[in-house]
């Protein structure tokens, strides 16, 4: 998340505090990152305004409340989501992850392949450095669906030599 280009902070108005968003933003933010602060469950606290959560992070322009439940401002919350988007405020040249599990997954893929290049720079054996490669597409499959690591494998070291 602290690489998005767009962060949309949706919190429970009955359940979150002030000071729970404020110290949320600030560990997730960064400076090219652009907000939209939505405040759900309206339905339950009509009275629940922007300057009671107010503070450094977000401007009122960036605070929308809703109601998923009743569908209260979802429209609006399009509308301004992909203002966001296709105004020169988001750079559309990185990927955008909206999944904190597909995030996970490609950190992890991430960790795998670095091994990879480690084991191949080091005197790694070929089953070790296959059995990264594996993990890497097992973390990539969870993303994308089932892969074949046994095709990609067979066809990854009918390439290159690898010596061992």
């Amino acid at each position: 998340m602290r690489q998005s280009a767009v962060l949309l902070y949706i919190f429970d108005v009955i359940k979150t505090q002030p000071a729970q968003l404020e110290a949320d933003l600030a560990q997730l933010l960064h400076p090219n990152t652009q907000l939209l602060v939505v405040a759900n469950k309206m339905d339950l606290n009509p009275y629940t305004e922007y300057k009671h959560y107010a503070n450094p992070h977000f401007t009122a322009e960036q605070w929308i409340p809703i109601s998923a439940a009743n569908e209260m401002n979802i429209e609006y919350l399009k509308e301004r989501l992909y203002q966001t988007v296709v105004s020169n405020e988001v750079s559309m040249d990185a990927a955008i992850v909206s999944n904190v599990r597909h995030y996970e997954a490609l950190q992890k893929a991430k960790e795998s392949l670095e091994a990879v290049i480690q084991g191949l720079g080091s005197a790694v054996t070929t089953d070790f450095i296959a059995m990264d490669i594996r993990h890497s597409l097992a973390y990539l499959g969870e993303i994308t669906g089932e892969i074949s690591t046994e095709d990609l494998l067979d066809n990854i070291f009918s390439r290159f030599c690898i010596g061992k």
